[in-house]
């Protein structure tokens, strides 16, 4: 079994969520990354990102239960 796909995909719990990322596109949310060990004077930044998956077709359905039902699949070169 292949342990990618050539697809990239977006999971979300709500309808209304995919139909405003079809309609406006990706609004990415800022994750907070621990940066402690560079000598800087923070230690947390936080940085914008959509995430995405590239598991196989056949465990789409275990991802789907975590992440939520309804989702968008696109090619990798997108």
């Amino acid at each position: 079994m292949k342990a990618r796909t050539k697809s990239l995909f977006h999971f979300t719990k709500s309808l209304e969520t995919l139909c405003a990322i079809l309609e406006e596109g990706f609004w990415p949310r800022y994750c907070h990354e621990y940066i402690g060990w560079i000598s800087i004077d923070t230690e947390f930044i936080a940085i914008p990102m959509v995430c995405f998956c590239d598991i196989p077709f056949s465990r789409l359905s275990e991802h789907a239960d975590f992440y939520g039902k309804f989702g968008i699949g696109m090619t990798q070169k997108w």
